[in-house]
């Protein structure tokens, strides 16, 4: 799977541009999380990208897991736990 995130940016009203974007790749029992700005790629991630992944993931591709684990360039990792209506 190569799943993409925009994140917008509003810089007025009318417009909204997209400053970062992410990709996740299964590998093995973990997903591979690729962060890129306009610059290029970077190496660091911030919580919020995980858990939004991990959101989408829940409810639309791993429908049966109970968990999923993200690495990062970074050299993060960040583990999700599907709860009944929620995660943690």
């Amino acid at each position: 799977m190569n799943g993409c995130q925009m994140i917008p940016y509003r810089i007025s009203l009318k417009k909204i541009i997209f400053l970062e974007t992410a990709f996740t790749v299964k590998n093995g029992v973990h997903y591979e999380l690729r962060w890129f700005t306009p610059g290029g790629e970077i190496g660091i991630c911030v919580a919020m990208l995980p858990w939004q992944t991990a959101f989408v993931l829940f409810r639309f591709i791993e429908k049966n897991a109970e968990s999923l684990t993200f690495a990062t360039q970074s050299g993060g990792t960040f583990g999700y736990t599907k709860k009944v209506g929620t995660m943690s």
